[in-house]
């Protein structure tokens, strides 16, 4: 893709990420520098200099996090004190992580003994504490036992969309670099045991959390049930809405992994395993294999599974309407499903390979059909028009 093309494409992913991040006004030091971590990421697509990225957390701090920022801290000074090890985005099919020597048995399980370094009294900045690197998210200005990363919050969204996140808990693992890319790519499907019941799953690189369905849930034996209401948000900002916590037993070739688990009501699959359960347990996804490998703290194999194929119904999605894209834009569509619906249902959206060849890009998300109908974002990252005809296919949902 010519350079142009893909820059323009990359201030598209520039400019839906940043206007969906929501002002941040928490005056807790920890979370300010999370959320400056945040705008760093979405700069990155655009290579934005430090000028830019300051004036991006000035627009988006507000309140005693604005404050705190004005009176302690340059952009600069934060980056240089996360000094955050990256994992790189290695391109295949799928998303597939070359796994660094970051390992954390649990979330909640972890203890750490915090080095103090004294911070220089000649320092034009804030008295900040300074400690060794935490075991769970790498940065130097918390403690372990303090990190965000040991609670079950975070953002929800499947494999190859963009983070649409919650307006009050859109966190994502900070150990991932999410290097943008114009090639999607489809949901990793995989068949493991679930306190004991045969299930297939998603593997989604892109959820911050592992979510089972209530509809699942009541077909398996379980713990104790943690009601705790939240609401997580596709990347079409869908809620999804959680309603508590359970342990699962995850049973992968006789290996045995506790994982805690978001329930929701209206999640499109029965299980979904998230970045959460991907960073514990040191998971490696090999597209080319077509595998998952579960490695110990010495990364040696202990167990794989195969990627399967989902045993959803698929259905194609057409256009209602003929549309003409123009030149580097995008537009939301109104679009259709052949199989009549009578009730209100969400549904995983795969598109069609086909449009990637002419350069008309559509994400996988979760969105609502409604009477057979529904509102998807496509983008032309062409240099010239593209005019789609009515019915064309773009892609199917998956339902259970």
């Amino acid at each position: 893709m010519p350079n142009n093309m893909h820059d323009s494409a990359m201030m598209i992913c520039y400019r839906e990420c940043l206007s969906n991040l929501s002002k941040f006004n928490d005056g807790e030091e920890y979370k300010i520098f999370q959320f400056i971590s945040k705008i760093e990421r979405i700069g990155k697509m655009i290579d934005a200099n430090e000028n830019i990225l300051h004036c991006m957390c000035t627009a988006k701090l507000d309140g005693e996090a604005r404050r705190w920022y004005d009176d302690n801290m340059s952009l600069t000074q934060c980056v240089q004190q996360r000094s955050l090890p990256r994992i790189h985005h290695i391109p295949s099919q799928h998303r597939s992580f070359n796994l660094q020597s970051q390992s954390s048995t649990s979330r909640r399980n972890i203890q750490h003994i915090p080095t103090e370094h004294a911070a220089s009294n000649n320092s034009p900045t804030m008295n900040i504490r300074q400690y060794g690197p935490c075991s769970i998210c790498q940065r130097n200005n918390h403690r372990t036992i303090d990190c965000y990363y040991k609670k079950p919050f975070g953002c929800f969204l499947l494999a190859g969309t963009r983070d649409g996140g919650h307006s009050s808990k859109l966190k994502q693992h900070p150990s991932t670099n999410y290097n943008t890319t114009l090639k999607f790519s489809s949901p990793i499907f995989i068949n493991v045991q679930v306190n004991g019941k045969r299930q297939h799953a998603i593997i989604d690189t892109g959820s911050a959390v592992t979510i089972i369905n209530q509809q699942l849930l009541k077909n398996i034996h379980h713990k104790k049930f943690m009601y705790k209401y939240k609401s997580h948000k596709s990347a079409n900002s869908t809620s999804i809405n959680i309603i508590g916590e359970i342990q699962l037993e995850i049973k992968i070739q006789g290996h045995m992994i506790l994982i805690l688990a978001d329930a929701t009501t209206n999640l499109i699959t029965n299980l979904l395993f998230g970045n959460d359960w991907i960073t514990e347990n040191n998971v490696i996804i090999d597209s080319p294999q077509r595998h998952i490998f579960l490695t110990d703290k010495y990364y040696q194999i202990i167990g794989a599974t195969p990627f399967t194929k989902p045993p959803d119904l698929h259905l194609p999605i057409l256009l209602i309407d003929e549309i003409t894209l123009p030149p580097y834009s995008e537009k939301l569509i109104n679009v259709k499903t052949t199989s009549p619906i009578k009730n209100i249902i969400d549904v995983l959206f795969e598109p069609a390979h086909n449009l990637y060849s002419k350069q008309i890009l559509l994400t996988n998300a979760i969105f609502k059909m409604e009477n057979n109908r529904s509102q998807i974002m496509i983008v032309n990252v062409n240099d010239r028009q593209r005019t789609l005809s009515k019915n064309t296919k773009l892609g199917y949902f998956i339902s259970d």
